[in-house]
């Protein structure tokens, strides 16, 4: 029997009966995509992962006190590496991203191994066997969540611990990095704009903007404002660069071993833990140093926290006594009882604004369109906004919702109640996620929708789908907060997620049922659509002028 950490393409070819599933949320997928799947061995954990991973959860509490252990831990070990002497605070805000999608994976994938060698005690993890080292954090995001054979060498190291089986096949890692320009011309800008960032930051000393999601306002381009502030995109720091692998400073970042847990941690950190604050990080601080001596402030949005160079920035600047200001994406995240990504923002920021126009720019949301209602209107369509999937993650915290799943989702389930006449009028927008869920949710789609057509798939604007009048959601995230924006009709699906929202915000939400605009379960929205779909259409300017609504929107939006 082998575990099925494989490439779908490959478990569709070989379709063995011998394939072993560590989790039933992955397996159930694979059956839905491929309906002919052989396999029947699963290890039935859907319900202890909604309920143990959650917030709240006992892993979830696990989490937290490994994530609070290592990091004081690695903390010392990295002042001793690097010969300096910060305080906790300074590597936790480097690091605890990085643990919370290391030690994550960890605490899943012990888990559900146990579960295999208690249930299927011949199994087999195949894996190719070559010297993986991490490059950054986003790296260990990305790979744990995508990369098959870098989740296989993860699987079997903690296999390992655990007396399964383990066959490797010796190979060499592959990595790409920036090549050298042989252009003379983008040599020579490549030497003089660094020289021109470097004066202008040295006179005008200005604020550093990670401009993801907003953008600087049209006033301020022709103002002294312009001098001000310093925009750059942080893709613009995403570098891999080269480096020789140091076993000596990888092997002083081992923790004494309690349990299996710290264990699994202390074979995996050595390839793991990020090069860039290792074997890289003095060659980072020195390309960011002319931004930490000559910066104001540092100005930021959520993609910031992946990116290690900027962070190593932001916390530079933060020992020099600077501000650091963050201005959210997730529009939800400041109004949840709850939130690892709020908590980082309040434990390491000194001012953060929620998802809204600041001095610094306005977030890209505020330049979509209102919407607007079209009287009388008689051929009312419904487009689904479906959510991002995370199954096949090693994380299972990532995936403690079944909205997150591709066939468990309440979207889908609202579909199959509608009617004959508003399935036809109904359009499903798949999440932009990689390729390879994003081929499975359509494929998955498919078998409900039977017209390929009514499935959009490409990327596009909230506000270049106002062709379809009512909105379905089944989160709170970034389209409920768009549909709020612009008064768009929309009907929430909100199960128990709502559990997740703070008192205030959650008192103010279930106001909106006698409004019926959200719904407990997909069974009651898809009954009411089906019974009430021009009625509650043709009264939404009503809706929006009803104080309850007024009053949430004011939370939602300042």
């Amino acid at each position: 029997m082998e575990l099925a950490i494989k490439e779908i393409a490959e478990i569709k070819e070989k379709n063995s009966k011998k394939y072993i599933f560590n989790r039933e949320d992955d397996y159930l997928a694979v059956k839905a995509y491929f309906p002919k799947l052989k396999s029947k061995k699963y290890i039935k954990n859907l319900n202890s992962q909604m309920k143990e991973y959650s917030s709240g959860g006992k892993k979830n509490k696990l989490l937290s006190q490994k994530i609070k252990s290592y990091r004081i831990h690695l903390s010392k070990k990295l002042n001793a590496i690097h010969n300096v002497d910060y305080d906790i605070q300074y590597w936790g805000f480097l690091i605890d991203s990085f643990l919370i999608d290391f030690v994550g994976g960890i605490i899943s994938q012990v888990d559900s191994l146990q579960s295999v060698k208690k249930n299927f005690k011949n199994t087999c993890v195949n894996y190719l066997n070559y010297n993986y080292c991490a490059q950054n954090s986003i790296e260990v995001h990305q790979a744990l969540q995508g990369n098959i054979h870098v989740k296989q060498i993860f699987t079997a190291k903690i296999s390992n611990l655990l007396d399964l089986k383990i066959n490797g096949k010796k190979t060499k890692q592959k990595t790409s990095f920036q090549s050298k320009s042989t252009n003379i011309f983008r040599k020579i800008m490549i030497f003089l704009f660094p020289k021109f960032i470097e004066i202008f930051f040295r006179v005008f000393k200005p604020n550093f903007i990670v401009s993801d999601y907003f953008e600087i306002k049209k006033k301020d381009l022709f103002s002294i404002n312009i001098f001000k502030n310093f925009y750059v995109p942080s893709y613009i720091f995403n570098i891999q660069k080269k480096f020789s692998f140091s076993s000596e400073m990888r092997s002083k970042l081992l923790i004494p071993e309690r349990d299996i847990i710290d264990k699994s941690f202390n074979q995996l950190i050595t390839n793991f833990f990020p090069s860039s604050f290792l074997e890289n990080y003095l060659k980072n601080k020195m390309m960011i140093n002319t931004f930490s001596n000559c910066s104001n402030s540092f100005i930021c949005s959520t993609s910031y926290r992946v990116n290690d160079i900027l962070k190593i920035l932001a916390v530079e600047l933060k020992l020099r006594k600077k501000k650091l200001i963050y201005i959210s994406h997730a529009p939800f995240e400041n109004l949840r009882a709850q939130s690892r990504s709020f908590n980082f923002c309040k434990k390491y920021h000194d001012i953060i604004y929620k998802t809204s126009e600041t001095n610094y720019g306005r977030h890209v949301s505020y330049n979509l369109k209102k919407y607007s209602i079209k009287k009388n209107k008689v051929n009312i369509k419904i487009i689904i906004y479906d959510t991002v999937s995370r199954t096949f993650s090693l994380n299972k915290f990532l995936n403690s919702s079944l909205e997150n799943h591709p066939t468990l989702n309440s979207n889908i389930l609202f579909y199959q109640k509608l009617n004959k006449e508003n399935k036809s009028n109904t359009m499903i927008k798949t999440f932009p996620s990689n390729d390879r869920i994003e081929k499975i949710t359509k494929v998955i789609w498919m078998k409900f929708s039977t017209n390929e057509k009514n499935i959009i798939s490409k990327r596009c604007k909230f506000d270049e789908l106002y062709n379809y009048d009512i909105l379905i959601l089944n989160e709170f995230s970034t389209p409920l907060f768009e549909a709020f924006l612009t008064y768009r009709p929309f009907i929430l699906i909100y199960g128990n997620i709502i559990n997740n929202l703070n008192k205030k915000t959650r008192e103010n939400f279930l106001k909106l049922k006698k409004l019926k605009l959200i719904f407990k379960n997909s069974n009651e929205a898809a009954n009411f659509i089906n019974k009430n779909k021009s009625r509650f259409y043709n009264n939404w300017q009503n809706v929006i002028k009803n104080k309850n609504y007024i009053n949430l929107r004011k939370i939602i939006i300042n």
